[in-house]
């Protein structure tokens, strides 16, 4: 069925093509802005989920600031 209604379709082939270059453009683009990327940037943003959000920010159950009470009310 699916053959059927391909083949009384008129351009489709025009479809496939232009499919084909949005990816391959899709593609290049990506490649030449990674290749374009700094050594020193990416291995900040690399670093990022390791660090605190805030400096100096402790966590719930060990606050920075020892003379801080913090409440779980």
């Amino acid at each position: 069925m699916i053959r059927q209604v391909m083949s009384h379709m008129g351009g489709i082939e025009l479809y496939g093509i232009v499919s084909f270059l949005v990816f391959f453009v899709f593609f290049l683009g990506m490649l030449v802005w990674v290749a374009r990327l700094r050594r020193g940037h990416l291995e900040a943003m690399g670093r990022l989920p390791l660090e605190d959000a805030t400096p100096g920010a402790g966590t719930p159950d060990r606050p920075s600031d020892p003379h801080i009470e913090h409440s779980h009310e």
